[in-house]
C-alpha cells in the first residue's frame, strides 16, 4: 500500500509555531518515516502476485486503527474525537483513501516501486487542477506552469509513442487522482474538525470498510506471507507514529515538501532489490515531477492567492 493514509495524516494536521531546531528534527523523523513507507510498499510488491490489495490492506487498516485509537485515547479522548461537525465529509474522505490504497497496491503488480511513486508524485499538482476547478480558487501563471512541466514530466515516464507502451502507467495516475480529491475534501473539514477527529475517522472508517473486501477476498496464508504482511503492518504503525511526531515538533507545511523523500528510498530500493533500473526519460521526467510539486507547495505556502 501506498503512503495515502500514511500521507494523508500530514494532509489532516493542523500547523503550529514551531522553533528550528524542532523543524529540523521533524524533518528527519518524517524522512525516516518515509523509509518505512518505501520498505513496506517494497514488502507490498513481495505478495501482491499471490494475494489480492483487499486481504493484505484490511490487516494493515486494523493495524492503522489500533494505533489511532491507542493515540486519541492519550490526547484528547475518544469520546470528544468521535464528534464530528462534518461526519458526512469525514466518511467520504475515508472511503476516497481506501479506494486510493487499493488502486496504488495494485499497481505493484506491474510496475516497479520508482516508476509507480514517480507518477503518484503528480498528486500536488492534480490538486492544484481540482481547486481551480472544485473549489473555484484563483490559480496564478506560475503555479499553471508548474502544472504544465509536471505532466511533462510524467509524459516522459509514460513515454508515448517511444517503443511498447505500458498501459497499467494510468493505474498510479488514477491513485494520484484520487489522493487528489482526498485533499480537496479534506479541505471541507480541515476548520471544523480537530486532527484527533479526521485521524481516528480515516483510520476506524477506512478499517470498516476494507473488511467485508478482505474477508471475501481471503485465502490462506503461507508462513512467509504471514511474516512479511505482519511486518507491513508494524512498518506501518512505526510510519504513523513517527509522522505523528514529526507533526509534533514541525508544522505540516514544512514537512510536507520531505514527503518526496518517499520516491528517494522508492528508487534506492527498487534498484537495490529488485533490479529496477529507470532509463534517462524516466529520471528526467521524474526530476521534473518533483520540481513541480515542490514548486507548488512552495507557492501555496508564501504566495497570494493568485499564485
Amino acid at each position: 500500500m501506498t503512503t495515502g493514509n500514511d500521507q494523508a495524516i500530514g494532509v489532516a494536521a493542523v500547523g503550529h509555531q514551531d522553533t528550528s531546531a524542532n523543524a529540523r528534527l521533524g524533518i528527519f523523523i518524517c524522512i525516516v518515516a518515509m523509509a518505512c513507507f518505501a520498505c513496506m510498499d517494497a514488502m507490498t510488491k513481495l505478495v501482491i502476485h499471490a494475494y489480492s490489495p483487499p486481504q493484505f490492506l484490511m490487516v494493515r487498516y486494523w493495524a492503522f486503527a489500533l494505533c489511532a485509537v491507542v493515540y486519541v485515547s492519550r490526547t484528547t479522548g475518544l469520546k470528544q474525537a468521535m464528534i464530528s461537525a462534518r461526519p458526512g465529509m469525514q466518511f467520504i474522505r475515508s472511503i476516497v483513501l481506501v479506494l486510493e490504497a487499493n488502486v496504488m497496491a495494485f499497481a505493484f503488480a506491474y510496475l516497479g516501486l520508482a516508476e509507480v511513486h514517480a507518477v503518484f508524485a503528480v498528486y500536488p499538482l492534480l490538486v492544484t487542477i481540482f481547486a481551480a476547478v472544485l473549489l473555484g480558487e484563483n490559480v496564478g501563471w506560475r503555479r499553471r506552469l508548474a502544472v504544465l512541466a509536471g505532466f511533462a514530466g510524467a509524459l516522459l515516464i509514460i513515454e508515448p509513442g517511444l517503443g511498447a507502451f505500458n498501459a497499467a502507467i494510468f493505474i498510479p495516475l488514477a491513485g494520484a487522482a484520487l489522493f487528489a480529491a482526498y485533499h480537496i475534501v479534506t479541505r471541507f473539514v480541515a476548520g471544523a474538525d480537530r486532527f484527533e477527529t479526521s485521524f481516528l475517522f480515516m483510520a476506524v472508517i477506512g478499517a470498516l470498510a476494507i473488511t467485508p473486501m478482505g474477508i471475501m477476498a481471503w485465502k490462506p496464508l503461507t508462513l512467509q506471507a504471514a511474516w512479511i504482511i505482519s511486518l507491513m503492518a508494524v512498518l506501518g504503525i512505526v510510519g504513523h507514529l513517527l509522522l505523528v511526531k514529526a507533526l509534533a515538533l514541525a508544522n505540516a507545511s514544512t514537512i510536507q515538501p520531505f514527503n518526496f523523500f518517499l520516491l528517494a528510498w522508492a528508487t534506492l530500493i527498487g534498484t537495490t532489490l529488485f533490479g529496477e533500473r529507470p532509463d534517462a526519460l524516466a529520471i528526467g521526467g521524474t526530476i521534473l515531477i518533483v520540481a513541480a510539486g515542490l514548486f507548488t507547495i512552495m507557492r501555496e505556502r508564501v504566495a497570494k492567492p493568485a499564485g
